[in-house]
């Protein structure tokens, strides 16, 4: 959580950081792309790092790389070095996912482990929840800079009290040394069959869920006519929906599945089309309690998937290279971060139509869902 709101600081700090770096609202977007640059081009060397140097000194690594670089993005004197702080912090950002899904994964039996992932993944969210509400007038108390400053301290102190609190599960240095994953591990990871068939699909899911984070308000506002205060609080829903579903998606498959995860993926994948193509056709003559109910089991599963997703990458790497596996997903749903939501709005630019943008990637996710038939899951407990 203490990550995310740093990561996720940019809006609440955006018309601050517009005034004092004399930036546009491209520019500062593209401090958000910037972030997850790192995870594209690095999500499986840093996943690798720590499946062979143990998790604990990872829990203090990543946080405190976030944190430093954005305190030093507090001091950044011009745009320039802004993002280049800004790239670093999000190479230690890096690290908090695979770090932390492998500590679950070799904690948590099979029974408990996607609710137990759950809860930690609720922490973005929620992160995210606590920056907006907290930075803005943190801001105008202290200004932009020494709020973000305070906020990146927290997240090192965070992750010092993680690091000392945790303990990795092998305490004999015989059984670590004889597991340690080396390169050849790294490439069965890159080049297995079942991990790029899933990071395809959340390639696709993560399009959808920055596409519904970026235009839901707009699609409100610009094709059903609703005031943007009004349009707004359909966005809250989505995302108070999310925080629910990624804790509830992760108990559905632990308890109501038997540990299953990809009959459980499939079926948000097929509820996400669904919804998506319904509301695009039912938008204009939807009563407005049917539209809020709508996109809450919409923002349930298009925001609350990541839980299933990342502890099926994890069991498909295995106890050793559980890490690797999720690094190496996120990855590959990076580029749908970055290339979901433009293509969304080429698509209603060029047609004039949300309908047929919605439609689109509501097809896209019912045809993922229907790959998931081609993972071969293996059910190994731990």
């Amino acid at each position: 959580m203490s990550a995310s709101l740093v990561v996720l600081s940019f809006g609440p700090l955006a018309p601050f950081l517009q005034e004092d770096l004399i930036i546009s609202r491209a520019q500062i977007g593209l401090f958000t792309s910037t972030v997850y640059a790192g995870t594209l081009f690095l999500g499986a060397i840093c996943g690798w790092l720590v499946d062979r140097f143990r998790v604990r000194r990872f829990l203090l690594l990543g946080p405190g790389l976030v944190g430093l670089f954005f305190v030093g993005l507090s001091h950044a004197p011009s745009y320039g070095v802004a993002l280049l702080f800004v790239f670093l912090g999000g190479v230690g950002y890096v690290f908090v996912n695979p770090s932390a899904a492998k500590a679950l994964t070799h904690w948590f039996p099979l029974r408990s482990r996607a609710t137990a992932i759950g809860i930690m993944k609720s922490g973005v969210p929620a992160g995210g929840a606590v920056g907006a509400a907290v930075l803005p007038s943190l801001a105008l108390i202290l200004g932009w800079r020494n709020a973000l400053t305070s906020v990146a301290v927290a997240v090192i102190v965070f992750g010092a009290i993680a690091m000392t609190l945790y303990r990795d599960e092998r305490s004999s240095r015989e059984s670590t040394e004889a597991s340690v994953p080396g390169l050849r591990q790294l490439r069965q990871v890159l080049t297995n069959r079942n991990i790029l068939l899933l990071g395809g699909l959340g390639t696709v899911f993560s399009g959808v869920q920055l596409s519904i984070s970026t235009y839901l308000i707009l699609f409100l506002k610009e094709a059903v006519r609703l005031p943007v205060v009004m349009a707004g609080t359909y966005l809250t829903v989505a995302s108070l929906s999310g925080i629910a579903g990624r804790i509830l998606w992760g108990v559905i498959s632990d308890r109501a599945f038997d540990g299953q995860r990809k009959i459980v993926l499939s079926i948000i994948g097929f509820l996400i089309a669904a919804i998506a193509i319904s509301i695009s056709f039912l938008f204009a003559t939807a009563p407005w309690w049917l539209l809020y109910l709508m996109v809450a089991i919409l923002g349930f599963c298009a925001f609350g998937w990541t839980t299933v997703f990342i502890t099926f990458l994890s069991e498909l790497g295995g106890r050793d290279q559980a890490a690797t596996a999720v690094g190496f997903g996120i990855a590959l749903c990076s580029l749908g971060v970055i290339f979901g939501p433009p293509l969304f709005g080429y698509i209603v630019d060029t047609t004039h139509s949300y309908t047929v943008a919605w439609s689109v990637f509501g097809i896209c996710v019912a045809l993922g869902g229907g790959l998931m038939t081609l993972i071969r899951e293996q059910r190994a407990g731990g």
